[in-house]
């Protein structure tokens, strides 16, 4: 980390991606773009992990990007490769997106400790049943 001291700003510090992103002072939040975002928890055995539910709409599809702190100028979404940018106010039209059933519940879960920005962003749907093939 970084501190500095200036008379007209007073003390600011910088931290490390890695450091930042397992502070337990922030909060994440799936935002799907219309009505109040979704409070990801954090996982209290790991810090830096957080999940939470989302359902998809009636055409099976699902957009979200993540937030900190519910603030739409602190979002993180994925470029065209998948990999994680962010926070920050760019990114508008980017989002994660998950196609499958209609009405069907996901568990995303964000990492923050994986050090691959295309891994860090990951679902499952819940209650999914695996096939059977003979």
């Amino acid at each position: 980390s970084v501190t500095v001291t200036c008379p007209s700003f007073g003390e600011r510090r910088w931290v490390s991606w890695e450091d930042w992103s397992v502070q337990s002072m922030q909060a994440f939040y799936a935002d799907c773009f219309s009505g109040r975002p979704t409070a990801m928890e954090p996982d209290s055995r790991t810090p830096g992990v957080h999940t939470c539910q989302l359902t998809s709409d009636a055409d099976g599809l699902v957009a979200f990007r993540i937030l900190v702190d519910e603030d739409r100028q602190m979002a993180m979404y994925p470029d065209h490769a998948g990999v994680l940018h962010g926070p920050d106010p760019d990114g508008k039209d980017q989002a994660w997106r998950i196609e499958g059933s209609k009405n069907a519940t996901y568990e995303v879960t964000l990492d923050m400790t994986k050090s691959d920005r295309t891994k860090m962003v990951s679902w499952q749907q819940v209650g999914a049943q695996a096939s059977l093939t003979a």
